[in-house]
C-alpha cells in the first residue's frame, strides 16, 4: 500500500503503488482536495499503473465520484485523468470516467502517463 504526490505548476501526480483500496484513495483525495492550493490546480492525474491489487468497491468508486462531483463545485477547472493498465483497475477507472460524465470536470482514462501529460497540456 502506498501513494506519492507530485505537485507541478498547475496540476498533480498521484501515484498509487502495490495494493491499494478505497480507504487510501478517500484519505489521498481528502489532502489535495482540502489543500489550500486545490484552488489554483488546473489538472490531476490519477496513476494506478502501479498497482497489483485494487480492493475497491463499485459503491466506493461511485462514492469517490459523488466527491470529487462535490470537489468540482469549489474548483470547476480541472481535468482529471485516471491511468489504468490492467483490468481491474480498467474497470473501475472506466466506471469512474462514466459517473463522471455530469461532472464541471472533464475525466478521462488512460494506459499510460505521457498519454494524460499531453492531454493536460
Amino acid at each position: 500500500m502506498g501513494y506519492t504526490v507530485q505537485v507541478r505548476d498547475f496540476f498533480n501526480i498521484v501515484s498509487f503503488f502495490g495494493e491499494t483500496d478505497g480507504a487510501e484513495i478517500f484519505e489521498c483525495m481528502d489532502v489535495l482536495h482540502g489543500n489550500s492550493r486545490f484552488d489554483d490546480i488546473r489538472g490531476e492525474i490519477w496513476d494506478f499503473s502501479k498497482v497489483v491489487d485494487l480492493d475497491l468497491s463499485i459503491e466506493q468508486c461511485r462514492r469517490i465520484a459523488a466527491l470529487a462531483n462535490a470537489a468540482a463545485k469549489t474548483n470547476s477547472r480541472i481535468k482529471s485523468a485516471v491511468i489504468a493498465s490492467d483490468d481491474n483497475v480498467g474497470v473501475m477507472a472506466n466506471l469512474y470516467e462514466a459517473e463522471m460524465m455530469s461532472s464541471l470536470w472533464e475525466t478521462k482514462v488512460f494506459s499510460n502517463i505521457d498519454e494524460a501529460l499531453d492531454w493536460l497540456s
